[in-house]
């Protein structure tokens, strides 16, 4: 569950959580977005900040959000100080966003905590260094990127590969740390599954581990 990941990841000396796309909500179809969806404000987000702030612990929780105007945005929530310090939603949408009636996100905040400026993109927007531009344009140090991959696996590693140059291609062009959350499941979809792979790649490019200092 988040509470036992969130315990672990404190007990492990993190500072920064990083949790896939839409992971408290989930994803897949229409229905069970619909279903699961909920405000920035329900009690389980908020449980989930209080147990991240006792742990003086960052961390991004993927969310499937439903907005005040009743919209729905494939959103992830920091967690920190006890409260939801802020979210960004997704911007660039795939097919896939569009079939389960999410919304563009509109903003591309900057976040600050524990001394790192940081930024959120989720998935799909790691392919327009556009995105990433404008987080390095506002003094963001680190790009958080929360993935939900869940393909046929005859696609699974052409997808990875991809996904793995375009992140190594941000960090280094921009000078940036990029951290790659991606969710671990099978059978959501007939015939496909899930790679799960999570990484974190410094300003040149190269792979770092999470005990690392990002910043001196």
């Amino acid at each position: 569950t988040s509470e036992l990941v969130i315990d672990d990841a404190a007990r492990a000396g993190a500072d920064f959580l990083c949790f896939p796309a839409t992971f408290l909500s989930g994803y897949g179809t229409a229905e069970i977005v619909a279903k699961n969806a909920i405000s920035v404000d329900d009690p389980r987000l908020l449980a989930l900040a209080t147990r991240s702030g006792r742990h003086d612990l960052v961390t991004i929780m993927g969310i499937s959000e439903r907005r005040q105007d009743g919209r729905l945005a494939n959103t992830a929530a920091v967690l920190a100080n006890g409260k939801v310090l802020g979210t960004y939603s997704k911007t660039m949408l795939t097919g896939g966003d569009r079939d389960m009636k999410f919304c563009a996100g509109e903003t591309r905040p900057v976040f600050e905590a524990k001394g790192v400026r940081f930024g959120i993109i989720i998935c799909h927007d790691s392919s327009f260094p556009e995105v990433a531009a404008i987080y390095s344009w506002k003094g963001a140090q680190v790009l958080f990127s929360p993935h939900f991959n869940h393909l046929p696996p005859a696609k699974m590693d052409s997808h990875r590969i991809q996904v793995r140059n375009n992140h190594v291609g941000i960090a280094a062009h921009y000078g940036l740390v990029v951290v790659r959350a991606n969710v671990v499941m099978s059978g959501a979809r007939e015939g496909c599954l899930s790679y799960g792979d999570s990484a974190i790649f410094g300003p040149d490019g190269d792979s770092l581990h999470a005990g690392e200092f990002l910043y001196k």
